[in-house]
């Protein structure tokens, strides 16, 4: 027999299942979402079937199989083309409603708002009219770091 093939003869089923948490883990430690869980999935497979007593070449098999099936299943998740109703960058925020938190004591125009998904921006009012705490505005545009904000709309 094959020296490969000893070696993966000889694995237990918690062989498979701690490398495959050990991966998942690591994955999630790393903020990895593309391939390491998939890995992890694919091993628990494997150990899977080393417990029904399948054969050493058999896993061996399996594994880029059950790996390959579970990327190609996996793209529906990864890159579904659903919207993401969460902002994640500044140009994202234009024309989704900012809460005012905060006024900058010296310009009543500026300050500190928060968005839906609880991000805090810096706003500014877009004509430079006051902006009142606890208001709610609309982004119309942004200006470095800074949410161009106009008219409140009532809640």
């Amino acid at each position: 027999m094959d020296t490969v093939l000893l070696f993966v003869d000889s694995l237990e089923i918690w062989h498979f299942f701690l490398a495959a948490l050990s991966f998942l883990c690591i994955s999630a430690l790393i903020g990895d979402s593309d391939i390491l869980p998939w890995i992890s999935f694919s091993l628990f497979l494997v150990g899977l079937l080393d417990y029904l007593g399948t054969e050493a070449l058999l896993q061996i098999i399996a594994l880029p199989i059950f790996l390959l099936i579970s990327i190609i299943f996996s793209r529906e998740y990864l890159y579904s083309d659903k919207k993401n109703m969460i902002a994640e960058d500044i140009h994202s925020m234009i024309n989704q409603r900012i809460k005012a938190v905060k006024v900058n004591a010296e310009s009543n125009f500026s300050g500190e708002g928060v968005s839906a998904n609880g991000k805090r921006w810096n706003i500014s009012h877009y004509q430079k009219k006051q902006i009142e705490s606890g208001n709610y505005y609309l982004c119309k545009d942004t200006e470095g770091l800074t949410l161009l904000v106009d008219h409140h709309l009532g809640e």
